[in-house]
Order: structure tokens, then C-alpha cells, then sequence
């Protein structure tokens, strides 16, 4: 016996409801419970009288019925099947765009930050660099002013006579005052002579330590 459905024939199935057992498996085992049944149902042995009996009582056609029932449900049970996985799949995908939505908002944020803190360091760093500039240059001058100062202790007479004497002539160019009277003019002159005297000593002297 073999039976001939109607094209697209289908028979809602009540689905049995368990409290840890998901829809989808539940239809799954519906599914191979009738896919089973109609198996064992029409490739049953039998004699060619039993097949004569069944056919002359009936049987076969109650068991045609039978099987256009479970065709019909599987059919049902399928659909369910496609509709149930086609609403896990959009689950899925509504869960993952989720995820990749959290994600990217979770990189920007630490993004933002790894920059402040980046902007920070560098902002630091920049400070530090220029206070160990500005020690360095600040113990550069102290050490060239101690340099200078080491140097002239230790300059031989000779140059710090030369150097008294230019002293002296700055003197002479710089330091005397402007006066008014005869009287105080002529002391302005004198003490001139006298250090440009001196400075030409100096001078000269020097040159024969």
C-alpha cells in the first residue's frame, strides 16, 4: 500500500508541552514518532492472503487513511519545524548585531579614553621634558658662571692688569661727569690725564711680566 497525498496537505499537530525541552525538539521527536509509525505502518510483511483479507474487509483503506494523517502532520510538523529555526536564525542574528553593537559603543568608549589618557602622558611628558631642559640649561650657566669665575682666579697677573686698565679707560669714557664751572672742568681734566696715564702703565708694565 501506498498512499498518495494531496499536494500540500496539511494537519495541525497539539504539541505536547515539557517543562525543559525546547519547541523545537519537541517537534523534532514528533516528527520521527510518525515518520516511524508510517514506516512500520506500510512496510509491514504480509501474505498475499492477509493482503486479500485487507483489502475485501477495508483494512487498507483505513491504513491509507491512517497514513495520509501522519503524512499530513509531518507536513505540519515541518513547517513549524522551518518556521521555528527561521525565528532562532532572526534571534540570532537580532542577538549578534546586538553583541557587535555593544562591542563597537564598548571599543569607542575605551578608545576615548586610551586617547585621554594618551593626550595626558604626552601632555605630562612634554612638561617633563621641558623641566630637564630647563635644569639643564640652568646648571649650564651656573657652570659656565663658575667657569668664568675659576678662570679669572686663575688668570695670570698679566691679563688682570690688561684688564684693570681697560677698566680705567671705560672709566674715563663713561664715568666722568658733565660739569659746568672753569674750577670743576679742570678736575674733570686732570684726574683723566691721570687715569689714562695710569691705564697706559698698566699697559705697559703688563707687557713685561
Amino acid at each position: 500500500m501506498t498512499p498518495k497525498p494531496q499536494a500540500n496537505t496539511l494537519k495541525p499537530v497539539e504539541l505536547p508541552k515539557y517543562a525543559n525541552v525546547p519547541r523545537w525538539l519537541v517537534i523534532q521527536g514528533e516528527m520521527d514518532l510518525r515518520l516511524f509509525l508510517l514506516d512500520k505502518m506500510l512496510n509491514k510483511p504480509r501474505s498475499a492472503i492477509e493482503k486479500m483479507i485487507d483489502e475485501a474487509t477495508g483494512f487498507d483503506k483505513q491504513l491509507e487513511k491512517q497514513a495520509l494523517e501522519l503524512i499530513a502532520e509531518c507536513r505540519w510538523l515541518k513547517k513549524e519545524a522551518e518556521a521555528r529555526e527561521s525565528e532562532l536564525r532572526a534571534e540570532r542574528e537580532a542577538n549578534a548585531k546586538k553583541e557587535a553593537e555593544a562591542h563597537a559603543e564598548a571599543k569607542k568608549i575605551q578608545d576615548a579614553k586610551d586617547a585621554e589618557l594618551r593626550a595626558e602622558r604626552e601632555k605630562r611628558e612634554a612638561i617633563e621634558v621641558k623641566q630637564r631642559e630647563e635644569a639643564e640649561a640652568d646648571r649650564r650657566a651656573k657652570d659656565a658662571e663658575l667657569e668664568a669665575e675659576r678662570t679669572a682666579m686663575l688668570a695670570p697677573d698679566k691679563q688682570k692688569l690688561v684688564a684693570f686698565a681697560k677698566g680705567l679707560q671705560i672709566v674715563r669714557i663713561e664715568k666722568l661727569p658733565a660739569v659746568k664751572t672753569n674750577k670743576a672742568q679742570e678736575l674733570i681734566n686732570y684726574v683723566d690725564d691721570e687715569l689714562k696715564r695710569l691705564a697706559e702703565y698698566l699697559i705697559k708694565e703688563a707687557k713685561e711680566l
